[in-house]
């Protein structure tokens, strides 16, 4: 009975590793997509953003244009939580399994 309460618990904490890895995917292909705007300027990804060159207030820049940084904050409001999200599910799996096989070990011990 035990033996097959440990295996439910390690298909758990398995699931729950796949399902953080997959959420960290999405978050890292959200982040690493190119991000379009309603311009024509080149926006790039969140994470390698393109930096165009463009006049503001009188002043050349060459920085990432407004409508494009403003796209980028969109974008990040999504992938960071999710990013952030992933890495706890797998964290927790990961540290939660560990917990499980040292008490399985005590108990084998002790029979």
């Amino acid at each position: 009975m035990e033996a097959n309460y440990t295996r439910e618990r390690a298909r758990v904490f398995h699931s729950k590793r796949i399902i953080g890895i997959i959420v960290l995917l999405v978050a890292m292909i959200l982040l690493l997509i190119p991000v379009k705007t309603q311009y024509t300027d080149p926006c790039g990804s969140v994470i390698f953003s393109e930096k165009v060159t463009f006049v503001e207030n009188g002043q050349i820049k060459n920085a990432v244009t407004p409508p494009c940084s403003d796209a980028h904050k969109k974008r990040m409001l999504w992938g960071v939580p999710m990013a952030g999200l992933g890495l706890i599910l797998i964290g927790f799996s990961i540290f939660s399994g560990k917990e499980d096989e040292d008490s399985g070990k005590e108990t084998q011990k002790s029979n």
